[in-house]
């Protein structure tokens, strides 16, 4: 399994933002999170970076429409390259 860190370039970035890391670790140890940041403060990269280092199903609602149109497109491309 891929290291959160490993997982970022996915989606673009070469680093975090503040509280994302913390957040993402509080989901993978199984705690309630509440995360409350500006629009573009990177909430939805939380829950997917955490989604893919889960087992089972994940549920990511998101209103952005774009957003998830971009993030769509960039997983995409991760998952052509992985070899299975």
């Amino acid at each position: 399994m891929k290291s959160m860190h490993e997982l970022l370039p996915i989606f673009g970035y070469d680093k975090f933002r503040p509280l994302q890391q913390e957040a993402i670790q509080a989901l993978l140890n199984k705690q309630d999170v509440l995360l409350i940041s500006p629009t573009g403060g990177g909430k939805s990269l939380v829950y997917q970076i955490s989604a893919m280092m889960l087992d089972g199903v994940a549920i990511i609602v998101c209103p952005l429409l774009a957003l998830m149109t971009q993030q769509v497109r960039m997983l995409k491309k991760w998952v052509l390259k992985q070899s299975f």
